[in-house]
């Protein structure tokens, strides 16, 4: 399917709702309204994102910002040249607010493209192999009996049922 992610977001919701019919899931209607909003609230993020990563800065945006960029570098120097006394001044107030202004224009170009391939991103193949693993464990851990709490002076018990926990 050329529509992964909505294919199995729909296929997630399907299970959950033949979990209901089978009666596997006996959760309250309130609990379970809530985790398909949060279901329909990741999806929407999801689409978020995609358009940040499909839609290009404009052209004509990124023409301005380096213009006055660059006016900024020219110009600035003559304005503190004239509100300000000495040269070391000068050049102090100039160069903090030049760079200061290309060093946010650096950012924001970092952060145009968050799904660039770069050295500072997110490895997605990593993240997604420690997702099977942790899944692959919670999934190892079902089948175990689930802790019961029993009272202090029972501790002989206590023990074993913690040992059998442990052991499963």
């Amino acid at each position: 399917s050329e529509h992964r992610v909505e294919c199995i977001f729909q296929m997630i919701q399907q299970l959950v709702i033949d979990g209901m019919k089978t009666k596997v899931l006996s959760i309250a209607p309130p609990i379970l309204t809530r985790s398909f909003q949060d279901l329909a609230s990741g999806l929407l993020t999801y689409h978020e994102a995609k358009k940040l990563a499909c839609v290009p800065l404009p052209f004509a945006y990124m023409v301005i910002t380096a213009t006055i960029l660059i006016c900024l570098s020219v110009f600035a120097p003559c304005m503190m040249a004239l509100y300000t006394k000495g040269s070391w001044s000068t050049f102090v107030y100039t160069f903090g607010i030049v760079f200061m202004m290309w060093y946010i224009n650096g950012v924001a170009e970092a952060l145009s493209n968050p799904f660039a391939k770069e050295s500072r991103t997110l490895e997605a193949s990593k993240v997604q192999i420690e997702l099977n693993e942790l899944l692959t464990q919670l999934f190892q851990q079902s089948t175990s009996p689930s802790p019961a709490y029993h009272r202090p002076d029972d501790r002989r018990s206590l023990r074993n049922s913690l040992r059998s926990w442990h052991s499963a």
